[in-house]
């Protein structure tokens, strides 16, 4: 197979994809996503994403209306106890934000989130606080997506 057959082979994939997360009305797919945070027998790169699609799709389409298609990646960089206080967990997740077009860097946005912890970390601590972090970005979203 060339190169050219597989560039063309992938290029009709990532259409498709992203076609069919533009299916509605939302201007908005999730590309690449990724964790730097582990925890055993979990899949937090799985969890990040479910929740990203999930905030995403509760964008009022009225807000992104006219505006650029885009690819939304995000990482997953911190979770876990502050660094300035214990008993502090503090979650980190940034994204790019990127014309679906041109490829052009649109927006960087970041979403921080914080909870205090009295004894172990539980699961269910960790995504209440992944979904704040990615509220705080999502609701940026339509205000990066202005031409």
């Amino acid at each position: 197979m060339t190169l050219a057959t597989r560039l063309t082979a992938v290029a009709v994939v990532l259409s498709t994809t992203f076609s069919a997360a533009w299916a509605g009305e939302n201007c908005v797919a999730v590309g690449e996503v990724h964790s730097a945070v582990a925890r055993h027998g979990v899949d937090m790169a799985g969890l990040l994403r479910q929740t990203v699609e999930s905030e995403v799709a509760k964008i009022d389409p009225a807000k992104t209306v006219g505006k650029r298609r885009a690819i939304v990646s995000v990482s997953l960089l911190q979770m876990g106890p502050s660094a300035s206080n214990t008993s502090l967990d503090t979650c980190r997740v940034v994204a790019t934000v990127r014309d679906a077009n041109k490829g052009a860097l649109l927006a960087t946005l970041e979403g921080d989130a914080k909870m205090t912890h009295e004894t172990k970390r539980e699961l269910s601590t960790d995504l209440t606080m992944m979904r704040s972090a990615v509220q705080g970005f999502v609701t940026r979203l339509p205000e990066a997506l202005t031409e």
